[in-house]
C-alpha cells in the first residue's frame, strides 16, 4: 500500500491513511515514510489482540522455563515443523477474534467519518490481511457513502495462516465476514488470479488482478560479491516459509562436496529465527550461515545484491499456489537470479519461468537442491555464472504501472468523475 500512496497522485488521486501504530517490538523502518511525505497519514493505537495476550502470558512463559533448582533455563528446542506454526498468543486470540487487528479495526469506520468533515473523500480501499481491516473499509464506505474497492494481498477462506481447528467458530464467522465483503464491494484487487477466481467465487461482482512487484527506483543492481557461491535470504521464516527442506538439501550438498564455510555462504537477512538457528545447528550448518537481523530496506536489499542468488522458500500446501511474496520481485527486480523452492505449479513458478528469473524445485527435493547448489557453486568457481531475466516481463511489474492500474480501478468505481 505504499508504493500505492506514493504514486496514486501522479494518476489523479490523493491518498489518506489510516492505519495502527506499530505493535510494540515489532521492526520499524522509519526511512520509508520519506516516500509518502506527501501523504496525510492518522494513526490510531494498534490494540493488537496476540500482542495483548503475548505480555499477559510472558511472565508464565518465564516461570515455566525456570526449572525447579533455579538453575538455568532448559533449552527445549522443538525442532520439528510445529515450531514455525504461530504462536500461542496468535492461536488464542484466534478463539475470541477473526485476528489480531479487529479490536483496531471496530474504531476505523467512525474516524473515517470525523475525518471526512475535513477532507471530501471519493472511494475508500482497504488492504489485507489483515482481513479485519477489509471489514472496516466496508463499513466505512458505507457510512461515507462513497465506493469500496478492497486490495486482496493474501487469499482469505484459502489462507493457511487462518486454518486454525481450534478455532473453528472463528473461522465460520470469518467465512461469513468474507462473503459480505466481498458482495458490498464495487470491485476487488488481488494478487494473483487464484486469489481473484477465490473472491468471485465468494461473491465478488468484479475483480481486477494487480500483482506484487517492485521500484527500480529502490533497488541497487546486482553486484555479486568474488569468493564463495553466496545464497540470500530476505525476510522472516514462518509456517507457509519453512526452510526445514532446503536446509536438508545443503546439508547433503556440504557432504557431498565437502564445503565449508569457504565454499558456500549463506545471509539471512530479517528478524532473528530460534527455528531457523536450531534446523542450522542440528544440521552443522553454522559456519554456513550468516545472521544479518532485521535491517533498513535499503541496507537489507544493499546485502541481497551482494550474493548471487536470492532464495524463495514456500511450504507447498493448500493455497500456496496464489502466492508470490514480495521477496521474488524484489530479486527480479536486483536481476539476480532466484532459487525458489516450493510448488512447481504456482504463480511464483510460472513467473520465475516465464521471466528466465532462475531455478524451481519442489519443496520436497533436498537432492534436487543439493545438485542446483553444486551446478551453481561450479559455474562461479569456472567464471561462467551469469544471469539475463528477460526485460520485456520484468517491466509489467513496475510499481509505478501498477499504482496506474489501481487509480483505473478507483475511478471506474466512482464513475469516471473528476476527482
Amino acid at each position: 500500500m505504499m508504493k500505492l500512496a506514493r504514486y496514486l497522485p501522479e494518476f489523479g488521486w490523493q491518498p489518506y491513511v489510516l492505519s495502527a501504530t506499530p505493535v510494540p517490538g515489532t521492526p520499524v523502518d522509519g526511512s520509508l515514510l520519506a516516500e509518502v511525505s506527501h501523504v496525510d497519514a492518522r494513526y490510531l493505537p494498534d490494540r493488537n489482540v496476540a500482542a495483548t495476550i503475548a505480555r499477559a502470558i510472558a511472565p508464565l512463559k518465564r516461570a515455566r522455563r525456570q526449572p525447579a533448582s533455579g538453575g538455568p533455563a532448559a533449552a527445549g528446542v522443538d525442532l520439528g515443523r510445529a515450531a514455525v506454526r504461530a504462536p500461542v498468543s496468535t492461536r488464542l486470540a484466534r478463539h475470541f477474534f477473526i485476528d489480531s487487528a479487529e479490536v483496531w479495526s471496530r474504531s476505523v469506520p467512525s474516524a473515517a467519518v470525523r475525518w471526512s468533515r475535513e477532507v471530501a473523500f471519493d472511494a475508500v480501499i482497504a488492504s489485507g490481511p489483515p482481513h479485519s481491516a477489509l471489514v472496516a473499509g466496508a463499513r466505512a464506505a458505507r457510512m461515507l457513502g462513497v465506493g469500496y474497492v478492497v486490495d486482496l494481498r493474501d487469499a482469505w477462506a484459502g489462507n493457511l495462516g487462518y486454518t486454525w481447528p481450534e478455532a473453528s467458530r472463528q473461522q465460520v464467522r470469518s467465512r461469513a465476514l468474507q462473503k459480505g465483503v466481498l458482495e458490498a464491494a464495487d470491485a476487488v484487487v488481488a494478487v494473483s488470479e487464484p486469489i481473484a477466481a477465490e473472491a468471485r467465487e465468494t461473491g465478488a461482482a468484479e475483480t481486477v488482478v494487480v500483482p506484487n512487484g517492485f521500484d527500480p527506483a529502490d533497488l541497487p543492481l546486482w553486484a555479486p560479491a568474488p569468493g564463495p557461491l553466496r545464497v540470500a535470504f530476505m525476510g522472516r521464516f514462518y509456517g507457509t516459509t519453512d526452510p526445514t527442506v532446503f536446509f536438508d538439501g545443503v546439508a547433503r550438498y556440504v557432504e557431498r562436496s565437502g564445503s565449508s564455510a569457504g565454499d558456500l555462504c549463506i545471509d539471512a537477512v530479517g528478524p532473528d529465527s530460534p527455528f531457523v538457528r536450531a534446523i542450522v545447528a542440528e544440521r552443522g550448518l553454522g559456519d554456513i550461515v550468516t545472521y544479518h537481523g532485521f535491517k533498513p530496506h535499503a541496507e537489507a536489499l544493499g546485502i541481497v545484491a551482494r550474493a548471487d542468488v536470492g532464495l524463495v522458500v514456500l511450504t507447498d500446501h493448500p493455497g500456496a499456489e496464489a502466492i508470490y511474496t514480495s521477496k521474488l520481485f524484489e530479486y527480479l527486480g536486483i536481476g539476480m537470479p532466484v532459487l525458489f523452492v516450493g510448488p512447481e505449479r504456482g504463480v511464483a513458478a510460472r513467473l520465475i519461468e516465464e521471466a528466465d528469473g532462475g531455478t524451481v524445485v519442489a519443496n520436497d527435493s533436498p537432492d534436487r537442491i543439493a545438485a542446483e547448489l553444486d551446478r551453481m557453486a561450479a559455474a562461479k568457481a569456472a567464471g561462467t555464472f551469469s544471469h539475463s531475466p528477460r526485460e520485456d516481463v520484468l517491466a509489467r511489474y513496475h510499481r509505478r504501472s501498477q499504482a496506474g492500474a489501481v487509480a483505473e480501478v478507483l475511478t471506474g468505481v466512482t464513475g469516471g468523475r473528476d476527482v
